[in-house]
């Protein structure tokens, strides 16, 4: 009965450690759009300055 607990547990554990990678590869991916993202609009923004310095 012992062994069947045991292996109950461990079974559990190693499916909540696979949800808590995919969860945290999931969190990563989501930062990572976001940089992206971010990145983009901090070189448009950079773009746009630099036209308005260049026109004065």
């Amino acid at each position: 009965i012992f062994d069947i607990i045991t292996q109950k547990v461990e079974e559990d554990h190693y499916r909540g450690g696979i949800l808590a990678k995919r969860k945290t590869m999931r969190m990563e991916h989501d930062l990572s759009i976001t940089y992206e993202r971010n990145s983009e609009g901090l070189l448009r923004w950079q773009h746009f300055l630099h036209i308005i310095i260049c026109s004065y």
